[in-house]
């Protein structure tokens, strides 16, 4: 249940802000921007904050409506740490797919460099194979999918209990990447702005 719940989270903040930012190009509200005060960091944080309420609502729900009443997982460690990891993952993978919106053209674009990436990710993060099963050249590149941290750190809270003091490598790994990949989707807006 809790796997499932992860994966199909990915995939809705993949394709979302990639969806969103493609729906401004073809509407023509790009242009608008341009003479517009907004810098890209401004506009790519307004669509990250829409993202982040729709899943954190999601994922509340999901939590307290699926998990523990239909399927019965007990939570056993902090709700708000698990909010805080699932924010960083939004803002993580939010930047993934205004990266993608950036580069495409149309939505048919959006779905096929999702697919590309998402299927890497999905498969690196360990939820379809365990990363022990995998050859030992595959294993670094493991590092690379944001769902690998948050798959660690989720499954460590909700099952464990785990604090912290803890997980704060997979907070450091999550945020660190998040960052990278901010960095370089506002680059990319920035020459289209």
């Amino acid at each position: 249940g809790i796997s499932e719940l992860l994966t199909v989270m990915v995939m809705l903040v993949f394709i979302l802000p990639a969806a969103a930012l493609v729906r401004e190009k073809e509407m023509g509200n790009i242009e608008m921007l341009l003479i517009s005060p907004l810098r890209p960091f401004q506009f790519m944080l307004a669509k990250v904050i829409v993202m982040a309420g729709i899943i954190i609502i999601g994922v509340i729900l999901s939590v307290f409506l699926i998990i523990k009443p239909i399927l019965h997982v007990p939570f056993c460690g902090s709700f708000l740490l698990f909010l805080l990891f699932t924010l960083i993952f939004v803002f993580t993978t939010s930047a993934f797919g205004l990266f993608i919106g950036a580069v495409s053209k149309n939505m048919l674009q959006v779905s096929q460099l999702s697919a590309i990436v998402l299927m890497p990710t999905l498969f690196l993060s360990g939820s379809w194979t365990p990363i022990e099963a995998m050859p030992d050249w595959l294993r670094p590149l493991t590092y690379l999918s944001p769902l690998k941290y948050y798959i660690d750190a989720s499954y460590s809270i909700i099952l464990k209990g785990v604090g912290l003091s803890y997980l704060w490598p997979n907070l450091l790994g999550l945020t660190f990447l998040g960052s990278v990949l901010f960095i370089l989707t506002g680059y990319k807006l920035r020459r289209l702005f």
